[in-house]
């Protein structure tokens, strides 16, 4: 294993990241902060191992293989992942493989358990993830390590101060031949010691610059992921009994984030963020554990692209947040079957998601604060593909 650091810049841009902001007075959930000095001390590989040991945050691979956090035991897809501000999730299934993204990457992380805070938005019931990309004043890193089974990982991030703008450049990649397995399975398992079908490849790069002038805070960052795995057979069942088998031969994720943060006057602060992700899959289903003749492809394709703005000020005795949030995201799918490799019809799926809402932070009793909110969601969905029209939903 090798690491590097370099000595962190004195000065620092205050993060414009349109998260939730431990403000003295405000009354928030339970929260977990992974610092750098943490990060340095635990290396972790992957953003997922990066929560590997964080209380009340379980990490595992669901059966398609993702690597996804659970905060508290809830259901996935009410735990938020965010990334500099903006939902790494794709929507069309609310979730975001961990496993695919090396941790070098990161700055620090701050886990929210609970109800989140309005300026999150949507599917936040469980909690929410804020990843934080590293900044100058951290240094830059590098990272390398090798092990058994094929499985490796490195990451390089210049993370420089160069006049007035602040720039974070970064590479890394992990790979792996199989997971190691403890014993013996009976079905779909011929090695005693490497899981099938199980090997991974994933490469990433990342861009973001950043400059202050005045009141004016600008960064825009730039994330592209590519990616081919293989996925466990389940080995509790005979191949009889339904079992998958899968491939993942081309996954690619592309993310712009575009941030804006303005001082107003001592006791007010408009920040915004904007996000644009394209996302695309193959998955291979085979006949059987010999990974020879394909049963199915099926070809996804994802856009989506939103936008949220938070409003903070003072009126008389209240600490007031207004926040608003919009999203769009486009499913296109197309599945072929095999051996007559004849592709079925391209079906379109499209939910449009937007949130309004306020919290108020008072002070009720000499020691005694409370934050009180409301907030209204609306759920449209114009594309259903092969499926019944369903209504918008609101609340």
């Amino acid at each position: 294993m090798l690491t590097t650091g370099t000595a962190a810049a004195e000065t620092r841009l205050p993060p414009i990241t349109v998260t939730a902001p431990a403000q003295a007075g405000r009354v928030l959930p339970p929260q977990t902060v992974v610092t750098q000095d943490e990060l340095v001390d635990r290396q972790p590989r992957s953003l997922a191992d990066v929560l590997r040991g964080v209380a009340g945050v379980t990490v595992r691979a669901n059966s398609r293989g993702e690597t996804v956090a659970r905060i508290r035991g809830a259901e996935e897809r009410q735990t938020q992942v965010f990334l500099d501000g903006a939902p790494l999730a794709v929507p069309w299934d609310g979730r975001v493989d961990l496993g695919l993204l090396p941790a070098g990457l990161i700055g620090d992380v701050r886990i929210t358990k609970g109800a989140a805070p309005i300026e999150f938005g949507t599917n936040t019931v469980a909690g929410v993830v804020d990843f934080q990309t590293r900044q100058s004043a951290q240094g830059s890193f590098a990272h390398a390590e090798a092990g058994s089974l094929g499985s490796g990982s490195a990451s390089v991030v210049l993370a420089e101060r160069i006049g007035a703008i602040e720039a974070t450049l970064a590479a890394g990649g992990i790979t792996r031949d199989a997971d190691p397995l403890a014993g013996p399975l009976p079905f779909s398992q011929a090695s005693r010691s490497r899981r099938t079908n199980s090997d991974l490849d994933a490469a990433s790069f990342f861009a973001g610059l950043g400059t202050e002038q005045g009141d004016l805070r600008l960064r825009a960052s730039l994330l592209h992921l590519t990616a081919k795995r293989g996925i466990a057979p389940e080995s509790d069942r005979p191949a009889e009994a339904g079992t998958r088998f899968w491939r993942y031969p081309d996954i690619a994720l592309t993310q712009a984030t575009l941030n804006l943060g303005l001082t107003l006057s001592d006791h007010a602060e408009l920040r915004a963020t904007g996000w644009h992700q394209d996302f695309s899959q193959r998955i291979a289903q085979y006949r059987s554990v010999s990974y020879a003749a394909l049963r199915r492809t099926q070809d996804d394709d994802d856009s989506t692209t939103g936008g949220r703005i938070t409003l903070a000020h003072r009126l008389g005795p209240l600490d007031l947040r207004w926040a608003a949030s919009a999203q769009s995201s486009t499913h296109r799918q197309v599945e072929t079957d095999f051996p007559s490799a004849i592709a079925g019809p391209r079906l379109r799926y499209r939910q449009n998601l937007y949130s309004a809402g306020v919290e108020a932070d008072a002070q009720l009793a000499q020691g005694i604060r409370a934050t009180l909110g409301a907030a209204y969601d609306a759920v449209d969905n114009p594309l259903t593909g092969d499926k019944p029209r369903q209504p918008s939903l609101g609340a």
